[in-house]
Parts: C-alpha cells; sequence; structure tokens
C-alpha cells in the first residue's frame, strides 16, 4: 500500500502570495517522480516536472466531487497545474477509482501530451497508487479551510 500526504505551503511569486498543495507519495513529492520520467521524453528540464500544486479548496473539489468541478470526458480530474499559475495551462490529470477500502491513482495523463497529440508522452509505468481510504481521507482533511 502507498503512503499519500498533502502539505499546504504558503507560495510567493510575482507579488502575489497564495497557498499551494504539494502531493507526496511514499515520502517522495509527486512532481519529483514526474518530472524524472518526463526527463526521459523531453531531456529538457525547463519542461519536464514544470507543474504546481493546486490550492487546497480547489484540490479538494477535484478529488471530492470531481463531476462537479472538474472531469473530462475521460473521468480524469487535475491534481496538478502549470507553474505558470494558468488554471489548465498544463495539468496532471489522473483517474480515481476506489475499490475495497483502498483509492487508487492511475492512468496519469499530461493532456497537451497524450495519445491524439503529435508528442505522446506515455505514462503508463507510472503508478498506479494505492492508498488506505482511511488515511487519504484524513490527507483530503487538511485541505480544508
Amino acid at each position: 500500500m502507498d503512503k499519500i500526504e498533502f502539505k499546504v505551503e504558503n507560495i510567493k511569486a510575482n507579488g502575489f502570495q497564495y497557498k499551494s498543495v504539494r502531493i507526496f507519495v511514499n515520502d517522495i513529492d509527486i512532481i519529483d517522480l514526474l518530472k524524472e520520467l518526463e526527463l526521459t521524453f523531453t531531456g529538457s528540464k525547463d519542461i519536464a516536472g514544470s507543474y504546481e500544486g493546486l490550492s487546497p479548496d480547489t484540490l479538494y473539489k477535484h478529488l471530492t466531487n470531481p463531476d462537479k468541478y472538474d472531469i473530462d470526458e475521460n473521468g480524469k480530474v487535475a491534481i496538478l497545474d502549470c507553474k505558470c499559475g494558468g488554471l489548465g495551462c498544463w495539468p496532471m490529470k489522473i483517474k480515481i477509482s476506489y475499490f475495497d477500502n483502498q483509492v487508487i491513482w492511475k492512468e496519469f495523463e499530461q493532456p497537451h501530451r497524450s495519445s491524439r497529440s503529435n508528442n505522446f508522452w506515455n505514462y503508463s509505468k507510472f503508478g498506479p497508487f494505492t492508498f488506505d481510504q482511511i488515511e487519504y481521507s484524513q490527507q483530503l482533511e487538511k485541505l480544508k479551510g
């Protein structure tokens, strides 16, 4: 079973201050894990792992009520977005399923590099990650107000 942790941090950039959620899977920032994989696709350190965490409120809504707030035509939700701050600019999307008191994050996708694009990035060997539903729910509570 994998371990998940959400850490809310205060970010100051371009004269603005905001909250962002860092997602740790097995004690490693998921952005670092993605960067390592994406370097094999692009070789560019400027592009690989160019994500920022969502605000606590946005991530909470995406993870707890995706049908209302974020789910796409493939049943996926954004867990990260571009570090430029533009919503939807460079998201990392996943499919979430529930099975036998477990929460499973799978089918990771950078939609701008999907199989329908000219430059496909294959995340099939990334994940899936399986979390205990009780621990997952406890982590979600950190994202509330």
